[in-house]
């Protein structure tokens, strides 16, 4: 006998319980495994939309500040999955997907504007998406709790392997600070990556003040559920140079991802890789008043400086590009000059 007929056989009675059935729009309930026939049945590995972060039937949750361009890492994610590219910034794609992006925000015009212009920039051509990439402008459209099943028979219509929503405030009918006002739309999340088995991405805001000084999993805005509910956050905050963003992910199956540095490239209309160390703003260190991150060694500094006479204001910028303040790299230049 199969193990898998072994299993079938054992959850039998529970499925002939009317506590088991559900509803007409209700999930069936989920039955009990016998843990010894389970660990010897083969499960398919996990369908990797991106490598070690996102993976299909998962929640991905992008967070950012207000005005900090997530509209357009969303879009620059959608293009880069759907054209198959080998990387979407320091992720790897495996293979091109079929990407649904549900925009609630941005009119039309505007938006075709900004997809147009970021396709240039990127260098992607019409055919490379094929009919892989399919948006929904969706400003105006009362889309809300209660007609969001639709969004679902689209995807499945489409075939989708990756549903972007963005934002998510449009949708929340309540107080985003109140659990029973957030938990129905995280239910329809979940519904849609369950009957559609997509990968479900959605934008969210970070609180006031500097997100800087909370822990990543502490910055989106809301309640501590709509704060949690994720198999994968994808955290972007501001770095203590101004004009770059650190990019952090928090993975609920995942090893932790080290974090990065990017920066809008406006001339291209797109997010680029920099080398920069990933030192994250705040309140202590937005003045540069002392050290930032990862103290300097002096023999970092001074291999940084190498042997020949550098003007102050290349020392300046070189040292604080390696996470130290303007006045600590000044006391550290005047230390390693009084020692000779």
């Amino acid at each position: 006998m199969r193990v898998l007929d072994m299993m079938e056989a054992a959850v039998r009675p529970f499925q002939s319980r009317p506590e088991h059935q559900g509803g007409p729009n209700e999930p069936a309930f989920p039955t009990p495994l016998d843990a010894s026939w389970w660990s010897q049945e083969w499960l398919a590995p996990p369908d990797q939309i991106l490598v070690d972060a996102i993976d299909a039937g998962a929640k991905t949750v992008i967070v950012a500040p207000s005005k900090a361009r997530k509209s357009f890492c969303l879009l620059q994610f959608c293009l880069a999955v759907a054209a198959g590219r080998d990387k979407f910034l320091a992720w790897d794609i495996p293979m091109p997907r079929r990407v649904l992006l549900v925009q609630l925000e941005i009119t039309p015009t505007h938006f075709h504007g900004r997809l147009c212009r970021m396709m240039r920039g990127l260098g992607i051509k019409p055919e490379e998406l094929g009919d892989r990439l399919h948006i929904l402008n969706g400003r105006g459209a009362r889309i809300t709790i209660a007609t969001f099943s639709r969004i679902t028979e689209i995807a499945k219509s489409l075939g989708a392997e990756v549903v972007v929503i963005d934002p998510i405030y449009k949708l929340i009918v309540g107080d985003e600070n109140k659990a029973e006002d957030v938990k129905p739309l995280l239910e329809m999340f979940d519904r849609l990556a369950t009957d559609s088995g997509a990968a479900v991405v959605y934008a969210h805001h970070t609180g006031k003040g500097m997100a800087g000084d909370k822990q990543a999993i502490d910055r989106a805005v809301g309640s501590g559920v709509l704060a949690r509910d994720f198999d994968t956050q994808i955290s972007l905050v501001s770095h203590q140079t101004e004009g770059l963003i650190v990019c952090e992910q928090i993975a609920r199956s995942y090893p932790p991802k080290p974090p990065f540095t990017i920066r809008w490239e406006n001339e291209q209309g797109c997010f680029i890789l920099c080398d920069d160390r990933p030192v994250i703003m705040t309140s202590s260190n937005r003045n540069r008043s002392g050290f930032n991150g990862t103290p300097v060694s002096d023999d970092e500094l001074i291999e940084l400086c190498g042997k020949a006479v550098l003007p102050a204001e290349v020392y300046l910028e070189r040292i604080t590009k390696q996470g130290l303040s303007v006045r600590a790299a000044r006391t550290a230049r005047q230390r390693l000059f009084h020692e000779g």
